[in-house]
């Protein structure tokens, strides 16, 4: 995917909601409004500020897309309470530094029908399943000097659309070099499939 353009979304402040609120529904109503054309997520204040920052950005290989992003989302009224979308842009030329932004998975435990069923097999599975999330649950858990999280991981707050069970979409934050890969359903990369989103 050879991204051409954006779409800046910043979080409003002040308020009820937290700004991780904010943020959860931002990335909710833009993993909704993919359905207009694949997009790829940058969060280019993560790190800097709490979770994922206060701004969104989608990319796009083709600016109409992020048009017809931007109108399902100044169509929702509850998009204006909690955020300001701006207009669509061409990427700015010469970027030479790159982030990818990737789903970090921790995982979960096996179920007792699947433990039973796999036997000593699975008792062995579920040791090494459980030492692994707790070093990617840990990882998450890194503060600098200054309390700040230094992990590279946030996250945000999602619901599913079918069974409407909530979940964390956690985010991986990395330096990359230049790539064209596909994102996710969420606009992220993948292990093997890297988006090199622009820094500027």
């Amino acid at each position: 995917m050879k991204l051409t353009a954006y779409l800046e979304i910043v979080a409003r402040r002040g308020g009820e909601v937290t700004l991780h609120d904010v943020m959860s529904f931002i990335v909710q109503e833009l993993h909704h409004a993919s359905r207009h054309g694949r997009i790829a997520l940058g969060f280019p204040n993560m790190g800097q500020k709490p979770g994922l920052g206060d701004t969104v950005r989608a990319f796009a290989e083709d600016i109409e897309v992020l048009n017809a992003i931007t109108g399902f989302l100044v169509a929702n009224p509850r998009v204006d309470d909690y955020a300001l979308v701006r207009r669509p842009k061409p990427i700015p030329k010469g970027i030479s530094e790159h982030v990818a932004f990737s789903y970090y998975r921790i995982g979960h435990g096996l179920s007792k029908a699947r433990l039973a069923r796999l036997g000593e097999r699975g008792r062995r599975l579920q040791e090494y399943n459980s030492e692994t999330r707790a070093k990617r649950a840990n990882k998450i858990n890194e503060f600098d000097g200054k309390g700040r999280n230094s992990s590279g991981i946030a996250f945000a707050t999602l619901y599913s659309a079918s069974t409407r069970a909530q979940f964390r979409l956690h985010v991986e934050q990395r330096q990359c070099a230049y790539s064209e890969g596909e994102p996710n359903g969420y606009g992220l990369s993948r292990k093997d499939n890297v988006v090199a989103i622009p820094v500027f």
